[in-house]
Order: C-alpha cells, then sequence, then structure tokens
C-alpha cells in the first residue's frame, strides 16, 4: 500500500502550480501579504506642466518576479519609446544593476523612501536636505 502525504510548507516551490486554470499564476509572500496570480508594474508621465497623464509602459509577470528585475528589463523600451530622461520609482527597485542600466540608457533615477518599512522619526529624510544640483553639495 502506497501513503500518499502532502508537502511541508516549506517545501513548496513559490513557482509550482498554484491553479489548474492557470499553470502560470505563481505564490508569493511580500511582508504580511500573500498572494496567488500575477503582479503589473505600470509607468506614466507625472509632470504637473503636462495637460495629461498618460500610460507610457506596462508589464504583467509571474507574481515571484522581482521589482528589481523588472525594472532592468523595461527600462531600455522605456527610455526608447518616450525619450525618457528622469524616472522616479519607490525604493524596492533600488539596486547596483538598475542604477547601471539607468546610467547607459542615460536616465536619472530618482527613488522615494517607499520601501516597505516603517520610517524611524529619530532619523532625517533626504528630503528635508536642499542640494545644489551642479555640484551635488548641500544647500545651507
Amino acid at each position: 500500500m502506497t501513503v500518499i502525504s502532502p508537502k511541508k510548507h516549506d517545501d513548496i516551490s513559490s513557482s509550482s502550480l498554484q491553479s489548474a486554470y492557470d499553470e502560470d499564476a505563481t505564490y508569493r509572500k511580500k511582508g504580511n501579504k500573500k498572494d496567488s496570480g500575477y503582479i503589473m508594474n505600470i509607468t506614466e508621465t507625472c509632470n504637473k506642466k503636462n495637460p495629461l497623464q498618460v500610460i507610457t509602459d506596462y508589464k504583467i509577470d509571474k507574481n515571484i518576479e522581482s521589482d528589481v528585475s523588472m525594472i532592468q528589463e523595461r527600462m531600455p523600451l522605456i527610455q526608447k519609446n518616450i525619450d525618457c530622461k528622469e524616472l522616479y520609482t519607490d525604493g524596492g527597485y533600488y539596486s547596483e544593476e538598475v542604477v547601471k542600466k539607468a546610467k547607459e540608457n542615460e536616465i536619472n533615477i530618482h527613488y522615494t523612501d517607499m520601501t516597505g518599512r516603517s520610517s524611524n522619526s529619530n532619523k532625517l529624510s533626504t528630503t528635508e536636505f536642499k542640494i545644489d544640483e551642479t555640484s551635488n553639495l548641500i544647500i545651507t
């Protein structure tokens, strides 16, 4: 007689079959949130001088794909399609490789402090400082 027992939770790959109806859906735990399915990244204009803000790029992928890998893949296309010079994104997209890719594509990338962590009131935010764009020195 063959005994069948379920795998332990930690032994199941996040890329394993999550849905019999959607074989590409994956499982992801990010912080306290657990999801099966997909993720989507959207790039949009955000200049107050524009009379209309529009979506300029999107990418849908398995939800186990990292923000860093998605931005690295899409950045050259975004730059090519809209001649992007400035890109604003949250801190979850930061990596040395992303910074390098931005330089290669002549894009100035700016990170917000959205990293999924609570802010520390005992520390000063970088937004408290004014920086001279020519010298990169703090203006007092």
